[in-house]
């Protein structure tokens, strides 16, 4: 390439990447060609994302600094740059699950693990350590390939995780639930091989010989000539677990170590994510009680996490820092390759600060409206971002409205909006008598991106019947999204009251799973006919739900940066189910009914005549009455 004085200058570079990544396959038998097609659109958006942030990073790590490095006069230069999805093709295989649990000892500290994919490609897929409980079981869940693997375990005590007295240690490795191997008596180090017996093509001599220390920041360096053909590992459970070049250039180590002094146990500290504005707790601790801490240096924290900007906190509860007459101590900040040290001089005695990072690198705040999935049948976030909403999705659709306004008869945009076969009920007037769903949005508590482990809120707009006394409205989640989503209850029963036709209505805190692609429900129901909570309240047969609305919402979940130990494993949410309805509540007033195919709906109610001058005359007129 030729750079001159000459203006206006475009210089042009086509690359192609190869991606691996483990992907979800929910059906039996597995459809590998929808899954490779779903993997690989996430895998677009991340390449999509990392080649654009590396182009309007103007610092060290920047396209035009790497430029540069190379020898290249960028003075003056700018860069841009845009990725092409249009051409991504897959290639599929089957994949494993491998689980690894971890007993810890009396001595928690002193143990860390790294799995190794030692086939063609392969690389470090997952690092654990930082323990700090003893007794403590800790099970990591790693999805990827079917390889051959090294797993090596160090203990820097010297006497294993075994046999003193206290706590036994122990590690488990199973692939599939099948147990590989485990121990306990190791001295400083041991090493397990497991998985295939040989690589595909490949003749493996094994090697004995241990590593000082595990790492955390894997170097992955692309074999072979690149194609745009990602490669999906599909397992039965999805989880992102890439490979590749592109999370590796959005994720950065950082290792934190303090020296305590003669009261550790007054020390605590907190590292937070600043990215955007926001402040996320990614690690923290304060127990150090224990009298192996005093005048001694120790990693509290060492973790790869994506890349942004950090704000390090430390605290003496005591008031006093740590140092003078109690000991001499400090802290250290590794940030990737840059590192930070301290000593004991704070200028407030009872807290240090540091911020650090890279503001290029956070992640930048997506698209936050849904916007409509043909395939899905709901309206869905492509993009992670701290909020998913339909609020803003307009005008659309023949009342040029929002995506979830209204029901399907009464004119709403693509409706029903379920992701199965439930179906809105048909009765009522829009924005008069009838109980509408009119936007959902799902949003972070804590400012970061909708991520795995994060908590977060649904809030609902609704319309009532009246004010809303005799409407409930229920909250479900699924990581299921498709035609046969398993609804998971959140928090149900709540009453919409309101003095205006529309209330805004929210699910409570809860916590997103370790899945990629995830979905909520909001359903409100009129309890004169349905007085359960369902997630489908036109599935009782007949007549049943005619005046509900129900509507879902799919988003995509970031699952490279899970909070602490949650990036592992997450549990179902536990349904927030409120007290059930008392039985004056399910008494329908049927008198407050003024409108005769409610009354009719109602299971306490019927619509006749009302006789007012005696049973031999009426006047004609009929209103609601309590069923005899």
């Amino acid at each position: 390439m030729n750079v001159t004085n000459k203006p206006d200058n475009k210089c042009i570079f086509p690359f192609e990447v190869e991606i691996r990544k483990s992907a979800l396959c929910s059906e039996t038998p597995c459809n590998t060609t929808e899954a490779g097609a779903k993997a690989a659109a996430i895998v677009s958006v991340q390449v999509n994302e990392t080649v654009t942030t590396s182009a309007a990073d103007t610092g060290p790590q920047g396209l035009l600094a790497k430029i540069s490095n190379e020898g290249v006069n960028t003075n003056g230069l700018t860069a841009a740059a845009s990725v092409s999805t249009q051409d991504v093709g897959t290639e599929t295989e089957v994949g494993v699950t491998i689980r690894i649990e971890i007993q810890t000892d009396d001595y928690p500290t002193e143990t860390s693990w790294t799995l190794i994919d030692i086939c063609p490609d392969g690389a470090v897929v997952a690092t654990g350590g930082g323990y700090t409980k003893t007794g403590q079981t800790d099970m990591r869940t790693i999805y990827n390939r079917n390889s051959r693997y090294l797993f090596n375990i160090i203990d820097t005590g010297g006497d294993g995780i075994c046999c003193n007295t206290g706590s036994q240690g122990l590690y488990s490795i199973f692939v599939d639930s099948s147990l590989q191997a485990e121990g306990a008596e190791f001295g400083s180090g041991n090493t397990e091989l497991f998985g295939k017996d040989v690589c595909d093509g490949v003749t493996f001599k094994p090697t004995n010989v241990l590593t000082t220390s595990p790492t955390n920041n894997p170097t992955i360096m692309p074999t072979g000539q690149p194609s745009n053909k990602p490669t999906s590992s599909l397992t039965n459970t999805l989880t992102l677990q890439p490979t590749s070049l592109s999370t590796a250039s959005m994720n950065v180590q950082i290792k934190i170590d303090i020296t305590f002094d003669d009261y550790p146990e007054d020390t605590s500290w907190f590292l937070y994510n600043t990215c955007n504005g926001g402040e996320e707790v990614i690690g923290q601790d304060g127990q150090y009680g224990d009298p192996i801490y005093r005048k001694s240096t120790f990693n509290v924290y060492d973790e790869t996490v994506h890349d942004g900007t950090f704000k390090f906190v430390i605290k003496d509860e005591h008031g006093d820092g740590i140092c003078c007459q109690y000991g001499t101590g400090g802290y250290t900040v590794n940030y990737g390759s840059m590192t930070f040290a301290k000593d004991s001089s704070w200028d407030i005695s009872s807290e240090d600060t540091y911020d650090f990072g890279t503001s290029a690198k956070c992640p930048a705040l997506k698209k936050d409206k849904a916007s409509y999935d043909s395939s899905l049948g709901v309206p869905k976030c492509e993009t992670v971002g701290t909020l998913c909403t339909t609020v803003g999705t307009g005008p659309t659709g023949e009342l040029g409205s929002e995506l979830l306004s209204a029901k399907a008869n009464l004119k709403e945009p693509n409706g029903p909006n379920t992701l199965d076969t439930c179906t809105d009920g048909n009765a009522g007037i829009y924005k008069e008598e009838a109980e509408t769903v009119e936007s959902i949005s799902v949003e972070s508590v804590d400012g970061g991106l909708l991520r795995a482990g994060g908590i977060v809120t649904i809030t609902a707009s609704v319309y009532t019947y009246g004010n809303g006394e005799t409407d409930r409205v229920d909250f479900y989640h699924s990581n299921s999204p498709g035609p046969n989503p398993d609804w998971t209850p959140l928090k149900v029963n709540v009453k919409p009251l309101s003095n205006s036709p529309t209330v805004e209505v929210t699910s409570g805190q809860f916590t997103l799973l370790d899945e990629e692609l995830q979905a909520v429900r909001v359903s409100i129901r009129w309890t004169g006919e349905t007085s359960e909570a369902t997630p489908c309240p036109t599935s009782g047969g007949g007549d049943s739900g005619q005046f509900s609305d129900v509507d879902d919402l799919t988003f995509v979940v970031d699952t490279t940066s899970s909070v602490g130990t949650m990036s592992f494993a997450l549990s179902q949410p536990k349904p927030v189910v409120l007290a059930e309805l008392l039985l004056e509540e399910l008494q329908m007033n049927c008198a407050d009914v003024l409108e005769s195919d409610r009354c009719k709906a109602a299971i306490d109610c019927e619509w006749r005549s009302d006789s007012i001058l005696g049973s031999f005359m009426s006047l004609g007129m009929a209103s609601c009455h309590l069923a005899q």
